[in-house]
């Protein structure tokens, strides 16, 4: 995986911007990262640093959950 700097800004997501996208709040998304369910990136740096995901991963991971649930 390459170092976040040489990944495009536009692939990267926050947790708020991936539960606009599966439809969850951000807690949810971070709650399933810590249960291994969602793909992460990493955590950026301090105490309160938010989780960073690849756009691609998490549409990958919203069309699989939509197709989990038909």
């Amino acid at each position: 995986m390459p170092p976040l700097d040489q990944i495009p800004a536009a692939e990267l997501l926050t947790s708020t911007e991936v539960g606009q996208i599966i439809h969850k709040s951000s807690r949810t998304v971070v709650r399933l990262v810590e249960a291994g369910e969602i793909p992460v990136l990493g955590k950026l740096a301090g105490p309160n640093g938010p989780y960073v995901f690849r756009r691609s991963d998490v549409e990958h991971y919203a069309a699989d959950a939509r197709g989990a649930q038909r």
